[in-house]
Order: C-alpha cells, then sequence, then structure tokens
C-alpha cells in the first residue's frame, strides 16, 4: 500500500446542503480526515455526487415494449438504477422520478422505468439522490468538531471506491471523494488514505 494525502486544502461551503468534491485517487484506504473550522458543525465523507446539473431533454419516446426512452442534448451521468427527476416535457405524467434501467455509451440515450403513454419534447432532467439513499455511498459516518476541530485517524483506514459513473468508455474511475458538512463557511481540510499499487486504474 502506497500512502497519499492531501494537505491543507480550502474548502468554501456556501450551502449546508452541498456535497463538496475533492480530488483524491479513485480507490483506497481512507486513513485521516482533519478539517478546522469555528465551532459548531460536523463532516462525514461520501464516494459518489447526488445531483447534476439540468440536462435539456429533445424527446421522450417508447422503448418499442411499454416504458419510456430519454433523448438527451448533452450527456447525463448516471448509472442503472439511479433516480433522475424529470420536470416539464409536454406530457405531464412523465414529470416525475424515472429510474435508469439502461443507459447508452455516450450517456444521451437513457432508458426508464416510467410507462410510456405519448411521445413528448423539451423538458430537462438530473440526477436526484436523496434522503437515505445517500447512506449508500457514505464512507464515514458523520464527525462532530470539538474546539473547532474534527481529527478522525485511523491506521487500518477505511476502504473505499469512487460510484461516479465511469467514463463513457469505462476506462477511468472519477479521482474524487465527497465531503458533506452540516455548516456554511470555510474549512481547512488534509484528507490521507492508503493506496494499493494499481490506485491509478
Amino acid at each position: 500500500m502506497i500512502p497519499y494525502q492531501t494537505p491543507n486544502t480550502t474548502v468554501v461551503v456556501a450551502s449546508a446542503a452541498d456535497f463538496m468534491p475533492i480530488a483524491f485517487p479513485g480507490r483506497g484506504a481512507l486513513t485521516q480526515l482533519q478539517a478546522i473550522k469555528s465551532t459548531g458543525w460536523n463532516v462525514g465523507v461520501f464516494s459518489r455526487a447526488f445531483s447534476t446539473a439540468d440536462i435539456n431533454i429533445i424527446s421522450v419516446l417508447s422503448d418499442g415494449d411499454t416504458n419510456t426512452v430519454l433523448h438527451l442534448e448533452t450527456a447525463l451521468r448516471v448509472k442503472v438504477g439511479d433516480p433522475l427527476t424529470v420536470a416539464a416535457t409536454t406530457v405531464g405524467g412523465y414529470n416525475t422520478t424515472h429510474r435508469v434501467t439502461q443507459i447508452s455509451a455516450d450517456r444521451k440515450t437513457v432508458h426508464t422505468d416510467q410507462t410510456y403513454s405519448a411521445n413528448a419534447t423539451g423538458g430537462t432532467a438530473t440526477l436526484a439522490i436523496t434522503g437515505n439513499e445517500q447512506e449508500l455511498y457514505r464512507v464515514l459516518a458523520a464527525q462532530t468538531d470539538s474546539g473547532g476541530i474534527v481529527n478522525y485517524q485511523n491506521n487500518d483506514g477505511i476502504p473505499y471506491a469512487n460510484q461516479d459513473p465511469k467514463d463513457h468508455d469505462g476506462s477511468t474511475v472519477p479521482r474524487l471523494l465527497y465531503l458533506k458538512f452540516s455548516a456554511t463557511g470555510t474549512y481547512n481540510v488534509t484528507l490521507a488514505a492508503k493506496l494499493p499499487e494499481t490506485h491509478g486504474l
């Protein structure tokens, strides 16, 4: 295992609802989380993003059976099983939560579990993982500050692997972890991990 550290990274949190992406190796064993700010906050670590920017929908068509297919202007980084929020299409019944059942290699054609009723155009689609489902991607339980400092250390490390969708050709694991702070403000953060010899894959 190879030791790795990102020392004293400044993280500016504008909203306590945000999950802050931190550049970090895509997999390994998390050994350290240190964060500093004034008192009254906590921080947890997660392995993927839970939302995306809105992606414009070109059309909503039938999959040739009973369900819908979204045709998108640009790629949407989601995986099979992810929830999508669809809004403002011309068929009102589609403006709800969809579950991804299949996605094309270029991520612009997304099959969902919603029953097809008629062709539609316009609107937007976005990844929207909320509530208890976020816990499926938690790496480290929320750590509460003591005197304005979180100092988590684990010599053995907690195994993690980034769970964001890979690049469309499946070759690259995104090199990110996500921090969820309970309060806005500016934090100084150090993360460390033990990495396998093949951590770059």
